[in-house]
């Protein structure tokens, strides 16, 4: 009898440890009887935020940056402004460009994370504008605009004519004009930038007129004595006048080609000035010089048609010509009638 009770005790003891052991082995981590205890970190409750009155300053210009932790005990480290700061302040700064600015908040227990800020400041503005002179009319003219670090830009026509425009690259644009209105137009770029005065570009355009025109054509060497031609050619003007140190034929006149006679009486280089009158008040000018050589038949000529045999230079004409009728070969001649010379 007492083996038979010992035998049962002994099943039953093999019977529960296989159960705990089965039930060890088929079941997951977290559906055991004996579970560990895990260890939580809780984030910081320790907070600060960054404010500033502009996020875009120009440089020199003031603004002001500000702080505020949800700790009133917590001291405040701001990267650009300063370490240990009270919990709430603010701060005047100015800046000469962009600036990232980092806070962090220290309280009794913990740090809190970093809070940034950033302020830019505009990098420099720039504008250009480029193109040709002229248009033909009904044509579509190409320019050029480009443009940097700008708020806003326009491009305008003072006669009006339509311009369109096509960004081709990053901040260059093709600008497409046409040419419905002739005249002189001037194309104008107009580029805002947040800091400073606009910038402005413009162009003188012509569209479809041929732009006023002179020329001046003298003989470059003459004998005393002798005349040339000078000829002057004037196109869309509204006058012109002829200056020179021997006498000329015509001295003002209009449009048109003129064949004007230069007479070569004095010696020297003669400056022969062209100077024309535009419609809207402008001048134009040439000048071309005239060498004129004394003759070698004889000296400066006398009022008779004779040649002096012994004056050659209109610079002393004393006793010049008296006989027959005074120097007429040279500006402004004075005779001397106590002169016995032939």
């Amino acid at each position: 009898m007492r083996a038979i009770v010992l035998s049962l005790v002994a099943l039953l003891l093999c019977s529960d440890l296989g159960w705990s052991r089965g039930l060890r082995r088929g079941t997951s981590p977290d559906e055991t009887v004996t579970r560990r205890k895990r260890i939580v970190k809780r984030p910081c409750p320790v907070k600060v935020t960054l404010r500033s009155t502009t996020a875009r300053v120009c440089p020199g210009e003031e603004f002001v940056v500000s702080w505020e932790s949800n700790d009133p005990t917590a001291r405040v480290d701001i990267v650009g402004i300063g370490n240990n700061l009270p919990a709430t302040g603010s701060q005047s700064v100015i800046i000469l460009e962009t600036r990232l600015y980092v806070a962090r908040a220290r309280g009794a227990s913990c740090t809190s994370s970093d809070t940034s800020l950033l302020v830019t400041v505009p990098k420099n503005a720039a504008a250009e504008l480029s193109g040709p002179s002229d248009v033909a009319p009904g044509s579509v003219g190409t320019f050029t605009a480009i443009v940097t670090e700008v708020e806003s830009w326009t491009v305008t026509s003072l006669l009006g004519n339509r311009i369109e425009r096509t960004e081709t690259a990053p901040g260059t644009f093709r600008l497409d004009y046409h040419a419905e209105r002739e005249g002189n137009d001037v194309i104008t770029l107009r580029a805002e930038r947040r800091c400073g005065d606009p910038i402005t570009r413009s162009l003188d355009l012509l569209v479809g007129i041929t732009p006023p025109t002179i020329s001046l054509a003298v003989p470059s060497t003459l004998t005393q004595g002798s005349t040339g031609t000078i000829v002057v050619n004037a196109s869309k003007i509204s006058s012109w006048t002829l200056t020179s140190g021997n006498p000329v034929s015509q001295r003002t006149g209009g449009n048109g080609t003129f064949s004007i006679t230069y007479s070569a009486t004095s010696t020297g280089v003669d400056a022969v000035t062209l100077t024309a009158t535009t419609s809207d008040g402008s001048t134009l000018t040439r000048t071309a010089s005239i060498t004129v050589n004394p003759s070698t038949s004889g000296g400066i000529l006398c009022c008779d048609g004779t040649r002096s045999p012994s004056c050659f230079d209109c610079g002393d004409i004393r006793g010049c010509c008296s006989s027959h009728g005074g120097v007429c070969g040279c500006p402004k001649a004075e005779t001397d009638p106590g002169s016995d010379e032939e």
